[in-house]
C-alpha cells in the first residue's frame, strides 16, 4: 500500500506509527499523533475525540500503520541466520584481536542458539523424558556443560571417569557427614 492520498491522513498514520516506539504515554497517545497531523486542533479531549473518530471512519489509516509496522519488521528481520552471522562476525573479530575467550564465547552462544549446548539448569528443570537415560547420555550432558557439542568416544570415556570420581568423592563426603551426625 502506498502512502495515503490525503496528506493529513498519511501524517496521522506516520505519527501513530512513531508513537508505537515512544517512551512516554503522552508521546504514544493517538491525540498526540492527531495534533501532529492537525496542528490547529486544541489539545486535550477534542484531539482525543477527533483522533478516535478519524480512526473509526478511515480504515486505510489503520491499514497504513500496520503496513509501516510490517515494513519495519521486514527491514529488521531477526532470524537464526542473522544472529549466526553476528556471532560469526564477533568470532572473526575476536580471532583477529587474538581474544581466545571471546572466540569461545561466540562459539558457545552460536551452539546454544542451535540447541547444541544444554545448560545445567535446563537439564535439571526438564521433565523426566529428557533426563539422561544411560552413561552415553550422561557423558554428552556433562560435556555440553563445558561447550563440547559433539564429543568423540574418548572424550565421553574421560567425562565418565571424572563423573565416577566426583560421585566417589560425594559419597565419601556423605559418609563422613552421616558418620558425624550419628555420633
Amino acid at each position: 500500500m502506498p502512502a495515503l492520498d490525503n496528506p493529513r491522513h498519511e501524517a496521522f498514520a506516520r505519527a501513530l506509527f512513531a508513537g508505537l516506539h515512544a517512551e512516554t504515554r503522552i508521546e504514544r497517545a493517538q491525540s498526540t499523533a492527531y495534533r501532529i497531523a492537525y496542528p490547529s486542533c486544541a489539545p486535550g479531549n477534542s484531539a482525543e475525540a477527533a483522533a478516535s473518530r478519524l480512526l473509526r471512519r478511515v480504515k486505510p489509516i489503520c491499514d497504513r500503520v500496520n503496513e509501516l509496522v510490517a515494513e519495519l519488521a521486514k527491514q529488521k528481520k531477526v532470524t537464526i541466520e542473522t544472529i549466526t552471522d553476528e556471532y560469526n562476525e564477533a568470532r572473526a573479530k575476536a580471532d583477529r584481536l587474538d581474544q581466545t575467550a571471546v572466540m569461545l564465547e561466540a562459539s558457545k552462544a552460536k551452539a546454544k542458539l542451535y540447541g547444541l549446548v544444554v545448560d545445567k539448569a535446563e537439564l535439571t528443570n526438564k521433565d523426566n523424558k529428557d533426563t539422561p537415560k544411560d552413561s552415553n547420555d550422561i557423558a554428552i550432558a556433562l560435556l555440553a556443560d563445558v561447550g563440547i557439542v559433539e564429543p568423540d568416544e574418548d572424550a565421553k570415556a574421560k567425562a565418565l571417569e571424572a563423573y565416577d570420581a566426583m560421585i566417589a568423592t560425594l559419597e565419601r563426603i556423605a559418609a563422613e557427614t552421616l558418620g558425624k551426625s550419628s555420633n
